[in-house]
């Protein structure tokens, strides 16, 4: 799983040189967390990328375990992503990565589920049943960062109205999109 790393002091006198969170390497949840869900969802589409250039079998299985450690991880309570570290940029490789995931030998399709239903989740709190949107002045339809319906991330300043968040967002749903290329 990727994760930052810290300088030695006096660059950071409060970590020890090495990956930030070595001593709670478990810590992974929503707003605060030791690994960042964008960063291993690139670190999968390259690894597929690298298969397909290469057909050196490592990267496809490297590819594979990318994504089993991504839904064995990197989820909530309800089987969706959690958008653990950085809500302005979670969802930038999403696409990508899901694109390249299903183009594996070996792949199979039950590995986006968790992708299926975190985009679900996004599009439910943005609109809702009765299809007006739900977030944003006069209903403006923005898409939270908060999935799971907890205020965690409104409350560290990463309002759903800051483009960069709602676009994160909705990186899932495009995402889904190639989970599922024919929509019932």
């Amino acid at each position: 799983m990727l994760c930052s790393r810290t300088g030695r002091p006096p660059t950071n006198p409060n970590h020890p040189v090495g990956p930030v969170g070595q001593d709670s390497p478990h810590r992974i949840h929503p707003a605060s967390s030791v690994v960042y869900l964008g960063g291993n969802m690139a670190m999968g589409a390259c690894q597929a990328y690298l298969y397909q250039l290469t057909g050196k079998d490592n990267w496809r299985r490297d590819a594979l375990r990318t994504a089993d450690a991504l839904r064995d991880h990197l989820t909530d309570s309800m089987g969706r992503y959690i958008n653990d570290r950085d809500a302005y940029t979670n969802g930038i490789f999403a696409s990508f990565w899901a694109r390249r995931l299903i183009t594996l030998p070996g792949s199979d399709t039950g590995r986006l589920d968790v992708l299926r239903r975190t985009a679900h989740a996004i599009a439910a709190t943005r609109t809702p049943a009765s299809y007006a949107p739900a977030q944003g002045p006069g209903g403006a339809g923005f898409y939270s960062a908060d999935w799971d319906g907890q205020p965690t991330w409104e409350s560290h300043g990463s309002l759903a109205n800051m483009m960069h968040v709602s676009a994160s967002s909705t990186g899932f749903i495009v995402a889904a999109a190639y989970a599922d290329p024919s929509p019932k």
